[in-house]
């Protein structure tokens, strides 16, 4: 498992090593600067030549610095130190290491210096403590930083950049490698946090496991051990019927793909059995792109006459929305999947947007329905903002307490699909985020892939959130390992489902 820290998490987290475990803080400084040391040699090598500047405030954020400074000393690499001094607190950890820098030789300068003439330059001015606007002579030197040309690295988190949301307060360092301690802090994952911090090299510096504190980050993700761990087993004694049956309800007049990635997908994932409803047009092409579905249709002309019922009863889990329309036939079919489904049902696409467009019958449908029905919706961010009403921009900010609130308020689980996809369930106070995927994705159909992923695993037994961030994770690993045999630029949908199960 992955945790994500916020600044005042990490800020616990410290706590609880230095006073309920007992390691000094001098050692963890002491450790991180090490793990500073070995990055900047690394890229170093043996060229002696080659000139780094610490800039440095007097917190302890700067002390790591200070102290790598002192290491780099030593060890005969030219390291200096520009102390900004625009504090009037200075951290006794941050003083006890300028002094031990002093006595070591480190050349510690207080006014501007000729930042052109260094090879790298490491950003120690904030950590993840920052609660207020870079302003002032902060401001003005992480302005004249960002121009510099040398390779620029930044200790735990870029300065100036928001350990919550990854926003920039006010201004922020940009770093081409950020050297973080124990862990990603959660505002490295969100834009434009994430791009400020380039490369991120985690560095362990003797942090317990979080789980032994009681009060472990709310932000996390997985890992691929524990994907292992959740995934539904295979036996070998087993026939279809044993890893259930998808219903996916998709596609209108003329519009087949999303049916088809969304089911292809849920065999992708190992379903059973996977039964298509969609409007009559699609019959033939989708009979011949997926032999393997059963096959049921709608006249959208005349969609009382479908047996939705049967179709629904029939399903471990359902999907509806991929490529459904909003027209009077696709309000039919949702109407009836809220009211008569008894299984899972994952909402996407068309099926959010028609809720969002009658908020008072559909918040009725949600909050009725059959006893132990579980809803997952699955929105893109522009679907979010119209199913909660939150702009784009709130939801770009707040993406991880929106999906709580939301989820919590409806009494559902959300996959809020984003570069960063967070699911939130209304049962827990922590949010998954997912780490997997990559720009390649970025292309119509990759969210129907998804849907058939997560209808998948709960057919074959996995309950609603394990389905939801096992399948955004397994979603996101295939998209990597499409991107690393077919390239950034020609992933396409389906070639998503040929990597879920090569992760």
């Amino acid at each position: 498992m992955l945790y994500f820290p916020t600044g005042e998490e990490a800020g616990i987290i410290d706590k609880f090593t230095i006073e309920d475990i007992g390691i000094p803080q001098a050692v963890l400084m002491e450790r991180a600067a090490l793990g500073l040391f070995d990055v900047v040699t690394g890229i170093i090598g043996d060229d002696k030549k080659k000139r780094t500047l610490v800039v440095v405030e007097s917190g302890n954020n700067g002390g790591d610095g200070v102290a790598l400074a002192r290491l780099l000393t030593v060890a005969g690499y030219q390291a200096d130190i520009m102390c900004l001094n625009g504090l009037k607190k200075r951290s006794d950890a941050f003083m006890t290491q300028l002094k031990i820098a002093d006595n070591c030789g480190v050349k510690i300068h207080a006014g501007k210096l000729d930042i052109d003439s260094y090879d790298i330059i490491v950003d120690g001015i904030f950590g993840v403590g920052l609660s207020r606007p870079v302003e002032g002579t902060h401001r003005e030197a992480i302005e004249v930083l960002n121009k510099a040309e040398a390779l620029k690295i930044a200790i735990d988190i870029p300065s100036g950049i928001s350990s919550v949301d990854g926003s920039v307060m006010g201004a922020a360092f940009k770093a081409d490698i950020t050297v973080t301690f124990g862990f990603t802090k959660l505002g490295m994952l969100f834009e434009p946090g994430r791009e400020y911090s380039g490369k991120i090299i985690v560095k362990d510096i003797g942090f317990p496991d979080v789980t032994a504190m009681g009060n472990a980050p709310k932000a996390y993700s997985f890992e691929k051990n524990d994907i292992k761990r959740l995934l539904p087993k295979r036996a070998p004694s087993s026939h279809k019927g044993t890893y259930g049956k998808c219903l996916i309800i998709a596609g209108s007049r003329d519009i087949s793909g999303a049916a088809y990635l969304s089911a292809a997908a849920a065999y992708g994932m190992g379903a059973g059995l996977v039964r298509i409803l969609t409007e009559i047009s699609n019959r033939r092409i989708l009979a011949e792109l997926l032999p393997e579905a059963l096959l049921g249709c709608y006249d959208e002309d005349e969609p009382e006459k479908t047996n939705v019922r049967e179709a629904i009863k029939w399903a471990d889990s359902i999907v509806i929305g991929p490529g459904l329309g909003q027209g009077q036939a696709a309000k039919l079919l949702l109407e009836n999947v809220l009211l008569y489904a008894e299984c899972p049902v994952i909402i996407d696409a068309d099926a959010i947007n028609m809720m969002a467009a009658d908020r008072e019958h559909f918040d009725m449908l949600l909050s009725g329905g059959q006893e132990g029905r579980s809803i997952i919706i699955t929105p893109h961010v522009l679907e979010m903002a119209r199913f909660t009403g939150v702009a784009v921009p709130d939801i770009k900010k707040t993406a991880l307490s929106l999906a709580k609130e939301t989820a919590r308020r409806h009494g559902i689980t959300v996959v809020l699909k984003d570069a960063r996809t967070v699911v939130a369930s209304p049962d827990e106070e922590s949010v998954y985020v997912n780490v997997t995927g990559n720009s390649s994705m970025s292309k119509g159909g990759s969210g129907d892939v998804l849907t058939g992923i997560i209808a998948a695993l709960i057919a074959a037994g996995a309950t609603p959130m394990d389905a939801a961030r096992v399948g955004v994770y397994l979603h996101g690993a295939a998209g990597d390992k499409a991107r690393e045999e077919l390239g950034e630029y020609s992933v396409m949908a389906r070639d998503i489902i040929s990597f879920i199960d090569n992760f």
